[in-house]
C-alpha cells in the first residue's frame, strides 16, 4: 500500500472511531464467556457456601462480564454455571485479548456430604463436602 493509500485508510479508521465514541444507543449482545480455568475456594466462614474462581479471556477490551446474568443451577451432585460476556456491537475496539476473573457463590445449604462437580461454560472441577458443610478441594 502506498503512502496515499495508508493515509486514506488511517482517515477512515479514525472517522469510524470518532463516530462510535459518542454512541448513545447501546446494542448489547450477550454470549457465553470463554472460560480457561476454575478453582473451588473455601472461604473461612460459617456460611454453607463455596466460591468458584472463574478465569478466562474476553475477545477485546470492549467486552465485559455480565455478572448480573450469571446462572447457577444444581442437578443432584452437579452445579452448572453459565458466565456471560456482553458487548456493544457498535463500538470499535483494539483487537487484543482481555483477561478476566470473577467469583461465583454456590449455595450448599442442606446438601448431604459427598463429592460434587462444578461445570462453568464447559470447564469442570470437583470438591468434597464433609458432613459439617466444610469443603475440601
Amino acid at each position: 500500500m502506498n503512502s496515499k493509500g495508508k493515509m486514506v485508510f488511517f482517515f477512515l479508521l479514525m472517522a469510524g472511531m470518532i463516530r462510535n465514541a459518542g454512541c448513545n444507543t447501546e446494542k448489547l449482545v450477550y454470549s457465553l464467556a470463554n472460560v480457561t480455568g476454575i478453582e473451588v475456594q473455601n472461604p473461612e466462614s460459617e456460611t454453607p457456601t463455596v466460591q468458584v474462581k472463574v478465569e478466562g479471556t474476553l475477545p477485546n477490551p470492549c467486552y465485559f462480564i455480565a455478572e448480573d446474568r450469571t446462572e447457577v443451577n444444581r442437578e443432584e451432585e452437579v452445579f452448572r454455571v453459565k458466565v456471560f460476556q456482553g458487548v456493544d456491537e457498535d463500538r470499535v475496539c483494539i483487537q487484543v485479548l482481555q483477561d478476566f476473573w470473577i467469583l461465583v457463590s454456590l449455595d450448599l445449604e442442606g446438601l448431604p456430604a459427598g463429592t460434587y462437580a462444578v461445570w462453568v461454560n464447559g470447564v469442570q472441577a470437583a470438591f468434597e463436602l464433609r458432613a459439617e458443610n466444610q469443603v475440601e478441594d
